[in-house]
């Protein structure tokens, strides 16, 4: 809350005077701060401006946590409760720019693609300079497959901000996406470049590297990637490409690791099965083709056939 509206809300509430519902809704305040009004007025008693600054300093530090605590829900995972927390933030008008923008990029994460964007317009009327409104702009159009819409919102953040390797990162994805996998590339060297301790860079180059058959090179990513940070993917990812180098042993062990992330995946389970049975393990490759059909994976119903006894 604005400082000169916390005075304003002194002289009404605080001087004495009747203090009318009409007057308040026409100087814009939303209910909570009427509310605030009222109480301070009918209940507190309160006269002093240094109090009532004091409980409204507390009370726009508490708006000021809806919008951070949006934030932490949002890159915690939490979408539906960072939603709550963006909303309450605009309601209460703290950091409304900034909570427009999250909560569009919140919505576009659910898939409410028109809701996202409607916010990220909002946004961008109260605050149209900062880069990372267009970086969420694309990143919305990315997660709803809008691959061609997403490029050159990507290119307007990172002509305003060239510094930023989530941006890079981003446009890297989208152009794979698209099959430009040498762009991918380019992009993901900018980015590995400003944070180079950021493994899925590693992992997301590895990805297009992977696509243009440079399996090897391809590895040496998901290496520097499961150093920084182990994960599913890269795991999953170098599995694959060691198996398409028929190095049987370390793709098994790659995807055996790679499902202690996800052990329900059920393309790691035929992947690893074609291990399997390409060292003529065929017992483990007939359990882990039957584990993945279970799950869903049609393919490896036919691969049962040539590994599994009748």
């Amino acid at each position: 809350m604005e400082e000169s509206r916390i005075l304003k809300i002194e002289t009404l509430a605080g001087d004495g005077k009747i203090v009318e519902l009409k007057m308040l809704f026409e100087n814009g305040y939303n209910q909570q701060e009427i509310d605030v009004a009222f109480i301070l007025y009918n209940m507190l008693k309160i006269r002093s401006v240094f109090v009532l600054l004091f409980i409204f300093t507390g009370y726009a530090a508490v708006c000021q946590n809806n919008y951070e605590d949006g934030k932490n829900e949002y890159f915690n995972g939490d979408v539906y409760k960072a939603i709550l927390l963006f909303t309450n933030a605009i309601e209460s008008r703290q950091n409304m720019a900034a909570a427009y923008m999250m909560r569009g990029a919140a919505k576009g994460k659910i898939g409410d693609f028109n809701g996202a964007v409607k916010d990220l317009d909002s946004s961008r009327s109260l605050d149209s300079l900062n880069y990372k409104l267009f970086f969420y702009y694309g990143r919305v159009c990315l997660v709803n497959d809008s691959f061609k819409m997403a490029l050159p919102y990507y290119d307007a953040a990172i002509k305003m901000n060239s510094k930023d390797a989530d941006s890079y990162d981003d446009r890297a994805m989208t152009r794979i996406q698209l099959d430009d996998y040498r762009g991918g590339i380019t992009d993901e060297n900018v980015a590995i470049e400003i944070d180079p301790k950021n493994a899925s860079y590693y992992t997301n180059r590895g990805y297009a590297k992977m696509q243009l058959a440079e399996y090897k090179e391809a590895i040496a990513d998901y290496d520097k990637s499961i150093t920084i940070s182990p994960s599913h993917k890269a795991l999953a990812n170098r599995g694959f490409a060691f198996l398409q180098l028929e190095a049987y042993q370390p793709a098994i062990d790659d995807f055996t690791k790679a499902l202690e992330f996800y052990p329900k995946d059920h393309y790691v389970f035929y992947y690893r099965g074609l291990a399997y049975k390409g060292l003529g393990k065929k017992d483990q490759a007939c359990s882990d083709f039957k584990t993945s059909a279970g799950l869903g994976n049609l393919k490896a119903v036919e691969d049962q056939k040539s590994v599994c006894p009748l």
